[in-house]
């Protein structure tokens, strides 16, 4: 589970460090490479959001439940979990807004998209997150 969080955060840090050559100055129209770094920047940093969620839950089972809490082929579910669930968002978004979507001076989701798009699910997952270490704590 760690690993794949690690490799997430280097597939986001390498985007974000890539977006930086399509980032438009405003007086250039967007281009399908920002727009493609846009899309793909929510995608990773909810996957990022997922695999944090799954952390906490195997954490609840390593240290509250303990006994019983063995799931076959865990990578597998959990891997279909994190890399599925942040795709349902983003196909809401290119749906939504296509190309409108990103903004040309960022190269990220323009922030009417992104209130629902991105800044919803971060919201559920932190709170998610905030429950499973209170949990955890008790």
């Amino acid at each position: 589970v760690n690993l794949m969080l690690i490799i997430t955060l280097i597939v986001s840090q390498t985007c974000f460090l890539i977006m930086d050559r399509f980032v438009s100055d405003g007086s250039r129209p967007l281009t399908k490479s920002c727009s493609a770094i846009g899309y793909l920047l929510v995608y990773i940093w909810l996957c990022q959001l997922c695999w944090m969620i799954i952390e906490a839950v195997t954490m609840y089972q390593a240290m509250v439940t303990v006994f019983g809490t063995y799931i076959e082929n865990a990578l597998i579910k959990y891997s279909l979990i994190a890399f599925g669930v942040p795709v349902l968002p983003t196909l809401a978004g290119f749906a939504w807004a296509r190309e409108d979507f990103v903004d040309p001076t960022t190269c990220f989701v323009k922030a009417k998209y992104g209130r629902f798009i991105f800044y919803m699910p971060i919201l559920i997952g932190t709170t998610a997150n905030w429950v499973m270490f209170c949990f955890i704590m008790k």
